[in-house]
């Protein structure tokens, strides 16, 4: 069987086409993928900092509702009393 130069060259470039796009695949996944997992980054740090300041906000009610509760018992044993 005998193969010319050029079908050797057709095949030589296609399959260095083949390597080319696979490897520009790979690089592509390789930076979408990084960006999601900043993006998720991100989001899971200003989730963290929300559920923060609603800690703060709950214990800073239930501290002012304990501390008005001192006083309401204090007021209903002073008027029944």
């Amino acid at each position: 069987m005998y193969r010319s130069e050029n079908y050797e060259r057709r095949r030589l470039f296609s399959w260095h086409r083949l390597c080319s796009d696979f490897l520009f695949c790979l690089c592509m996944e390789m930076v979408v993928c990084g960006l999601l997992l900043i993006a998720m980054a991100f989001g899971n740090f200003f989730n963290t900092i929300a559920t923060l300041v609603t800690k703060a906000k709950i214990k800073a009610k239930m501290k002012k509702m304990k501390h008005l509760g001192k006083n309401a018992l204090q007021g209903q044993d002073s008027v029944f009393t």
